[in-house]
């Protein structure tokens, strides 16, 4: 036990394993390097940061992606799979991660998804993303890959350390303020207010395939996301 002393009392302060725990998750999921920061997403994240996807609301727009539950530290290959299945495009995470998961960090390069889809046929293409081009993508039927830093949106302290997770994003609300994401643990709901922050950190970076799906906004479309 510390002991400080605050406007002239002293108070104690326990170090538990808690907070030990935290550390350590926060160094599992740390990727040092300033090129790393836009370039790596590490998987070890679906944390619970999000609502389930619930009830949609009346304008809500959702594009026919199929959730798919991510394997380890593949969010990369897990959220290209979703992107070319439902482009009809069958491949499984495991065959995308088996030629674009780098076995050093355990995860995998935004070039390296984007090469992926080309080779399998698509006019894939990344760019430097905001709420309005993320918006028009989305309404022109192109689901979305984000890469976040999820540590930015946590309701926990993580030490500052990054904790990048690669999310599809399949439609969104603008009477809601929300996007529809495939977190590779089930459909969750993601705010406008909390998407900057996250997604700042790595250059706003997002990806499609480049060619449109069709938009349904029917409530039976749950049915796809679970």
């Amino acid at each position: 036990v510390n002991r400080r002393k605050r406007n002239g009392a002293v108070y104690g302060t326990t170090v538990n394993f808690v907070s030990l725990f935290k550390r350590w998750l926060a160094t599992r999921c740390f990727l040092a390097g300033a090129v790393v920061v836009v370039l790596f997403g590490s998987a070890c994240a679906p944390l619970l940061m999000w609502r389930g996807a619930g009830k949609l609301p009346d304008d809500a727009y959702v594009l026919p992606v199929e959730g798919l539950r991510q394997v380890g530290n593949r969010c990369g290959p897990n959220t290209l799979a979703m992107l070319l299945s439902a482009a009809g495009d069958s491949v499984s995470e495991a065959q995308v991660a088996a030629e674009i998961q780098n076995k050093t960090v355990d995860a995998a390069l935004t070039i390296d998804l984007l090469l992926y889809a080309r080779r399998r046929g698509f006019p894939a293409d990344f760019e430097r993303g905001n709420e309005q081009l993320l918006i028009r993508t989305l309404s022109e039927g192109k689901p979305t890959i984000l890469l976040l830093n999820l540590a930015r949106g946590s309701p926990w302290p993580i030490y500052g350390q990054p904790l990048w997770h690669y999310v599809v994003v399949y439609g969104f609300s603008l009477s809601e303020r929300l996007l529809f994401v495939h977190s590779g643990v089930g459909p969750k709901r993601l705010s406008f207010d909390k998407l900057d922050n996250m997604w700042r950190p790595a250059g706003f970076w997002m990806m499609h395939l480049g060619i449109p799906l069709n938009a349904q906004s029917s409530e039976d479309q749950l049915a796809l996301f679970k």
